[in-house]
């Protein structure tokens, strides 16, 4: 595969992904709430609450998508891609990781304190979005480690040469 496809590709992955999460979060969800609301009114004070849960969720999560399209765009030319500033991109995609595991662990706390939700879900769903969410950060940080050590190790080789 050439290498313009193949950031092609990946691009259009990180497009795909953002969409779906906007989607998701901004017109699926609020949906979803409204007929809930409509369905249980018991619940209808949980709407603003859960929405608003949803979001701040979702500001990390979408937060990974520029990190990950400047990586991307390295990737085009031989050699750009073991740099600093990509190693620095992996940490923030590793801290954003990280901070969605955070809030979505806080948010089921607190809804579930409020005894909003499902059990069955909540049980099912929140232990393997957490491990999914910390997985992929320390995979971010170990890659960002690695760039580091890679972009070191370019620049001696350079100061040598």
């Amino acid at each position: 595969m050439k290498r313009q496809t193949m950031v092609a590709l990946l691009r259009a992955i990180v497009i795909i992904l953002a969409a779906l999460c906007v989607l998701l979060f901004f017109v699926l969800l609020p949906m979803e709430g409204k007929m809930t609301a409509e369905v249980t009114p018991e619940y209808a004070w949980a709407y603003w609450p859960c929405l608003i849960f949803a979001w701040v969720f979702c500001v990390p999560v979408l937060g990974m998508a520029a990190p990950a399209w400047q990586i991307f765009g390295t990737l085009k030319e031989k050699g750009r891609a073991f740099c600093h500033e990509n190693a620095r991109r992996f940490r923030i995609m590793a801290l954003c990781a990280w901070a969605a595991a955070v809030i979505f662990a806080v948010g089921v706390v607190m809804l579930a304190m409020a005894g909003v939700g499902s059990g069955p879900l909540w049980f099912s769903l929140t232990p393997l979005l957490l491990l999914g969410l910390v997985s992929f950060g320390f995979a971010c940080y170990a890659m960002s480690r690695l760039v580091r050590e890679s972009a070191e190790m370019q620049e001696e080789n350079r100061l040598t040469v």
